[in-house]
């Protein structure tokens, strides 16, 4: 239950160390060239936090008010950001969130100039994240509720998922990595500009994925709700269109579902270069929305259903068009212009 408060110059810890006593930087450097196994509090106000070599340091929990990470930490219990001041993982830091607990960052900017680990519970950040090092959501939710950008590495771990919501997020370059993960665009507007790529899964569910600049994904977009826009391309490994409205230049290069609710092509082009498979729920087109179906590969309304057109949409159909199912007097409707070069 006691303090050791290191106010100013540098405290080195070598060899192997414990306790569960707070140890509380404000202002000082606390620098760990051992082992340190700690069951108390590291309480980080200002100054700095570094290790070198092997050197490594644990804690029960973390309370970041300010200063700096420059070193391998480790929090395995509760881990708590708030304050006004800024605060930063340095080129040399590695943060790791280990607690199967429910965290809340607040305050001030904080910068990840190095790598910040998400293990295990969740971590809601709730103030601007800057992030140009990488981001390692291993396990759990790690949400960015805080607006912010993102220029260098997210990996996202099996079962694991990244979550954007109420405020707007720019993803300004960089990979997007973790086949068996997912990043969930809840609300607000992620922006991707630059060169993009990844494996991860990207799921629209009530946000607006904005692609300005040039994305070439091998994962999933999952489309359920909200918006995918924007002025540049996207491509992906493969598409689950079950709602919301698509008015961006998308492509998916493997099997393509449409089915579930409603959907919107609104003036956006979505290019097939994979199997589709339409269950028939209904299709709006809108403006110049255009679907083109490529070489190859089969497009199969598996359900009478209806393609509507309040625009000049276009379909282009290069390949082989399939009715398999349907009511015995029901109809599959393209109101579209409909230009089929394949069968």
């Amino acid at each position: 239950s006691g303090k050791v408060k290191l106010l100013d110059h540098t405290t080195t810890f070598s060899g192997t160390t414990s306790g569960d006593a707070e140890l509380h930087v404000a202002g000082g450097t606390a620098a760990f060239t051992g082992t340190h196994s700690g069951t108390g509090k590291l309480s980080l106000a200002s100054g700095t936090v570094t290790s070198s070599g092997s050197g490594a340091a644990s804690f029960g929990s973390l309370d970041w008010q300010g200063g700096s990470v420059d070193g391998k930490i480790t929090s395995n219990g509760n881990s708590a950001a708030s304050g006004t001041d800024a605060k930063t993982i340095g080129t040399a830091g590695e943060l790791t969130l280990a607690g199967a607990t429910t965290n809340t960052w607040a305050g001030g900017t904080i910068t990840n100039q190095g790598k910040l680990n998400q293990n295990a519970g969740s971590t809601d950040i709730r103030t601007a994240f800057n992030n140009s090092g990488s981001v390692n959501a291993n396990g759990g939710t790690l949400t960015f509720s805080g607006g912010g950008s993102s220029s260098g590495t997210l990996s996202v771990g099996s079962g694991a998922e990244v979550q954007i919501a109420t405020a707007d997020f720019a993803i300004t370059g960089g990979a997007i990595n973790g086949s068996n993960g997912k990043v969930k665009l809840q609300s607000a507007v992620t922006t991707f500009t630059n060169a993009t790529s990844g494996d991860t899964e990207l799921a629209v569910a009530g946000g607006t994925a904005r692609f300005d600049g040039t994305h070439n994904g091998t994962g999933k977009l999952s489309v359920a709700s909200g918006t995918v826009s924007g002025t540049g391309t996207a491509s992906f490994g493969s598409l689950d269109f079950t709602g919301g409205t698509l008015s961006a230049k998308v492509t998916s290069n493997g099997a393509t579902a449409l089915t579930g609710s409603a959907r919107t092509l609104a003036g956006g082009e979505l290019t097939l270069n994979g199997n589709t498979a339409w269950d028939g729920s209904p299709i709006s087109a809108s403006g110049a929305a255009r679907i083109q179906n490529n070489a190859g590969k089969t497009f199969s309304a598996n359900a009478d259903g209806l393609l509507a057109n309040s625009g000049t949409a276009a379909g282009k159909n290069v390949v082989t068009f399939t009715k398999s199912a349907g009511a015995s007097n029901g109809a599959t409707e393209i109101q579209a212009v409909f230009d089929n070069t394949g069968t």
